[in-house]
């Protein structure tokens, strides 16, 4: 399975990710992990290609890495192309704490594990990539996403004990999801999702016919079915 995302259908667990979907659409999925730092990205995803987001996210681990001392700082070969979709210094508040991040179909929230501090919460709609890390960095995971503020950055966790790809298909699959529920509430008042203009649009996977996250959400829903998605996750809480 490719460390730079999780092809999920929502089908069990077929896709290769570990938990069902009852799990993750309901109480979410938590890992203990150690958040290292995070880097803006300037752009959004769904105008660069599959690659070249995974080398903006791998860029963005090697970057926190060295500045967190957990890498030397050498010289390597970047594409000139990548340094202009993000920031030329990391954020490094909160670096080196250890995290547990829950991973559910509404959301990825890392709390601090001794102080139940939260670091950091993106709704599914606004994460945009994942990625495993390179050869250098295969304990590291990193996922794009905007906050409320709109601001994107590329989030870097350290996966200790190997837990990077389980960590990645995860989200994968929770994305997948949540896009399929509300895919599910709009179908009832669209006829057709799949315009020739919505498939020439790409997004997390670069799987066909499915729209970029920041391009399909709850606020995208008539009132009523906003309603109706709501009742629905509040009643899966309740369970």
């Amino acid at each position: 399975m490719p460390r730079n995302g999780c092809e999920a259908n929502g089908g069990g667990v077929s896709d290769g990710c570990a938990y069902s979907d009852e799990l993750i659409m309901e109480q979410g999925v938590s890992f203990n992990v150690r958040y290292t730092g995070c880097v803006e990205v300037k752009t959004s995803m769904k105008l660069l290609n599959f690659e070249t987001r995974t080398k903006v996210a791998r860029e963005c681990i090697n970057r926190v890495c060295e500045a967190a001392g957990l890498k030397s700082v050498g010289k390597r070969r970047v594409d000139k192309k990548i340094l202009q979709y993000i920031s030329d210094r990391p954020h490094m508040q909160n670096a080196g704490t250890n995290v547990i991040i829950n991973v559910s179909s509404r959301a990825l929230d890392l709390v601090n594990a001794e102080t139940g501090q939260c670091i950091a919460s993106h709704n599914m709609p606004h994460i945009s990539f994942a990625s495993g890390g390179d050869s250098d960095t295969l304990d590291f995971l990193a996922y794009i996403a905007k906050n409320e503020d709109e601001w994107r950055a590329c989030y870097v966790l350290e996966c200790i004990g190997g837990q990077s790809e389980d960590l990645i298909l995860t989200i994968g699959k929770a994305f997948m999801l949540r896009f399929n529920a509300i895919k599910h509430l709009k179908n009832q008042t669209v006829s057709n999702l799949n315009t020739p203009a919505e498939n020439s649009k790409d997004y997390y996977n670069d799987l066909p016919d499915k729209l970029p996250p920041d391009l399909l959400s709850e606020n995208d829903l008539p009132p009523e079915l906003q309603k109706q998605l709501l009742l629905q996750q509040q009643q899966q809480q309740l369970q």
